[in-house]
């Protein structure tokens, strides 16, 4: 059994930035920022026992966007 835990925006965490550019002429930078908005939440069983796995679900937006959606409340789901 499993189950996504999505955070409200103000509790994601930021764990990267990166610049990135545009495929035109000027080759344009902009910047994006990997932010972990969640966790997947995994319980399985076997004879042993019981073992609670979580993974963290992060997804790559711009700047702008992670500057647009701070400024909203909430959760926000991909």
């Amino acid at each position: 059994m499993h189950y996504s835990d999505f955070w409200n925006v103000e509790d994601w965490q930021v764990i990267e930035y990166r610049e990135c550019h545009f495929f035109n002429e000027n080759e344009s930078a902009f910047w994006v920022v990997n932010v972990q908005i969640g966790e997947l939440i995994i319980y399985k069983t076997d004879i042993n026992g019981s073992k609670i796995e979580n993974t963290p679900i992060t997804r790559w937006i711009t700047v702008n966007e992670w500057n647009r959606l701070l400024k909203s409340a909430g959760v926000v789901i991909f």
